[in-house]
């Protein structure tokens, strides 16, 4: 089975991979941490990219990225299969297609910050992850 660590760029993504990680190693499952993006905005990361003189990047160059930028490779156990993936889509379409896929057994997404009004409401990524998803979802926040 899966856990699915969905990340972006958001602050909570450390809190997200630790959270996917520890269900993933208290259960023997694979951690997969996925990056979803729209064509356009991955193009747009490819010029940004290439334009200060790297290569071409792949989907999964970019989650690797944010992987690697929110925790320490050496404190995911060797017992822990990872598998790094990139999305193509709109996230929230993207995550559903991909763990639907899978046989997975959690998907842990981060929130936003926001008011305590807004607090009530999640994020529409989120949002949605939550009420369509066919697996449990896990909410990894500020601790």
């Amino acid at each position: 089975m899966y856990v699915i660590a969905a990340v972006d760029t958001d602050e909570h993504a450390e809190r997200v991979v630790e959270e996917a990680l520890s269900l993933a190693s208290a259960f023997g499952d694979t951690l997969q941490v996925v990056h979803a993006v729209p064509s356009t905005e991955f193009a747009a990361i490819q010029r940004e990219h290439v334009s200060a003189g790297g290569d071409t990047l792949t989907r999964e160059q970019v989650a690797r990225s944010h992987l690697d930028s929110t925790l320490d490779p050496d404190v995911i156990p060797e017992s822990v299969d990872l598998e790094v993936v990139g999305l193509d889509g709109e996230p929230a379409e993207a995550i559903l297609e991909h763990a639907a896929s899978l046989d997975t057994r959690y998907i842990v997404l981060g929130g936003r910050d926001r008011t305590p009004v807004g607090k009530a409401v999640f994020g529409s990524i989120a949002q949605s992850v939550i009420l369509e998803a066919e697996t449990p979802v896990v909410m990894a926040g500020d601790r």
